[in-house]
């Protein structure tokens, strides 16, 4: 044991247990190079656990000893470094599965790529429960537009038992005055599969589209890109938690760079993850999408102004979707070549 983690067992148990729930985990706790690494690069750390653990730890430790690396976009503060976790984690198995030999696109694939589509939208859910309420929310907009034939969509679990306390949480926040009740029926035939059927949470390929055993949150098959023009990305968080409702918190998925690789995208997430996704060189596509939305902090004003775009797409005449599509190839082509270049690290 080094002279740091000494230092922090002299930590009384209520304090060392603290840390540990924030940083999910004691093993998550590294002495190198001289300090203290407090890993939690899988979660974001949002400002009051942060507050706690830098509380606790300037009682004992100078601020040279010790580090909080997580990746919370938005909380960058004394002590921390902020890590796109997520990015790496994708970066790491496209570039290692024989799943994703179709990026970076070649001539033969833009080639494939340039046939007329049916579907629109690309449309991933897999859990929909809780603080992915957004994603049941998306499919009643669907529903109420009359579009969703023109999407490709999964939901990966059972709704039999479907819960409508985050709907009524909504409500009390926004007066939605919504019916969110309404579609009860649709989503109590989930699941509804593309190409997975979890079961006891084991993966299956359903049509045989892979070529190695798929990851279910990190694949997706080629087919899906070329039966679709455009991907609707419903992250993990859209609503502000309401466990943080006095904070800001910010991360980005596998979902979101997911999207990035393949296609031109909508993202329903928290405020700013466009700008974010700029500043790190990708196109966003603001030419061919209103993304504006972008921009609005308020939560129901925002996943409306989604909603609203989703539809005027969806509207537009066949022949000017395609085009909109092909001039948009080699800018998708652009994005992969960026992916492949960044590392994940906020500077």
């Amino acid at each position: 044991m080094g002279k740091l983690m000494e230092k922090f067992d002299k930590l009384s148990d209520d304090e060392k247990t603290n840390i540990s729930i924030l940083i999910h985990g004691i093993d998550n706790i590294i002495e190198l190079d001289d300090k203290l690494i407090f890993d939690n690069k899988e979660e974001p750390t949002i400002e009051d656990e942060y507050l706690q653990i830098r509380n606790i730890l300037t009682k004992y430790f100078d601020d040279t000893e010790w580090e909080l690396v997580h990746c919370n976009l938005d909380l960058i503060k004394p002590n921390t470094k902020v890590y796109d976790s997520q990015y790496q984690r994708t970066y790491n198995h496209v570039t290692n599965s024989a799943n994703w030999d179709f990026v970076p696109y070649n001539k033969e694939q833009i080639n494939e790529l340039s046939s007329v589509r049916e579907k629109i939208f690309l449309f991933y859910n897999g859990s929909c429960g809780n603080r992915a309420t957004h994603r049941l929310m998306s499919f009643h907009y669907l529903l109420d537009y009359n579009i969703l034939d023109k999407i490709l969509y999964s939901i990966l679990e059972p709704l039999d038992n479907l819960k409508y306390d985050f709907f009524d949480w909504i409500d009390s926040i926004h007066e939605t005055d919504t019916d969110w009740r309404k579609y009860d029926s649709f989503f109590k035939k989930s699941p509804y599969l593309l190409d997975v059927d979890l079961g006891e949470h084991y993966f299956v390929d359903l049509n045989q589209q892979y070529k190695t055993v798929p990851q279910n949150s990190l694949d997706l098959p080629f087919n899906h890109i070329k039966e679709t023009y455009f991907s609707l990305v419903t992250e993990s968080f859209f609503f502000e938690p309401h466990w943080c409702e006095d904070k800001s918190l910010f991360d980005i998925s596998e979902k979101t760079y997911k999207a990035v690789l393949t296609q031109p995208f909508i993202i329903m997430a928290r405020p700013g993850i466009l700008k974010y996704l700029r500043k790190k060189g990708f196109d966003t596509f603001d030419d061919v999408f209103n993304n504006s939305y972008d921009e609005v902090e308020n939560d129901w004003e925002r996943f409306q102004l989604i909603m609203k775009e989703v539809n005027r797409v969806c509207n537009l005449e066949p022949e000017t979707l395609h085009e909109i599509y092909l001039n948009c190839i080699d800018r998708v082509a652009n994005n992969q070549e960026q992916f492949f270049s960044f590392r994940g690290e906020i500077k």
